[in-house]
């Protein structure tokens, strides 16, 4: 059979989809890269294309900066850098084609900070026939070991949506569509 990820047609009795046959096709393609010395310099050459300088917001004109928004986006990134929260971010998609992370709230439901989350950590909840979309992802530090150790537990986090508050911690993921994958 393949490796490649896909949705189990039997019952997991889990409430993720499966990433692979057994669960760990994330994981064994990130020590793949982390263990291939071309494939690593690969990525993280790639990861540094895509992360470039640092974000700069315009106007629709195209020709004006708002520095506000700059401004905002590094009170969001309280405990990481603009450049180290990028890499980040991009090294997942040199990888594995697709970001991960969480947006924090504040107590009355304004957002106050962004972290990254290792994509190859994260699976997907059920989908939602009427958006298409998860309203869950599961994220834990070593699927492996999250049965028999309780710190590895997967933790639920429910989905950002625009215009809406589901929690204190909403995870946002981005996975670009190829036939076939």
């Amino acid at each position: 059979g393949s490796v490649m990820p896909r949705v189990e047609e039997r019952y997991t009795g889990q409430e993720w989809v499966y990433f692979g046959t057994n669960n760990y096709w994330p994981e064994s393609t990130l020590e793949l890269v982390q263990n291939t010395a071309p494939l690593q310099r690969s990525a993280h050459t790639l990861a540094q294309l895509i992360a470039g300088h640092g974000i700069r917001f315009f106007k629709r004109d195209g020709e004006t900066e708002v520095t506000e928004a700059r401004d905002k986006l590094q009170e969001l990134l309280e405990h990481t850098t603009e450049e180290d929260f990028l890499y980040k971010l991009a090294l997942d998609i040199a990888i594995f084609n697709a970001p991960f992370g969480t947006i924090r709230r504040a107590a009355g439901g304004d957002i106050v900070r962004l972290d990254h989350m290792d994509v190859s950590r994260m699976r997907s909840g059920e989908i939602v026939k009427e958006t298409g979309e998860p309203a869950f992802y599961y994220w834990s530090s070593n699927w492996r070991k999250r049965s028999t150790h309780e710190r590895y537990k997967e933790v639920k986090i429910p989905r950002y949506r625009k215009g809406e508050v589901s929690g204190s911690i909403e995870a946002f993921y981005g996975k670009t569509y190829a036939p076939g994958s």
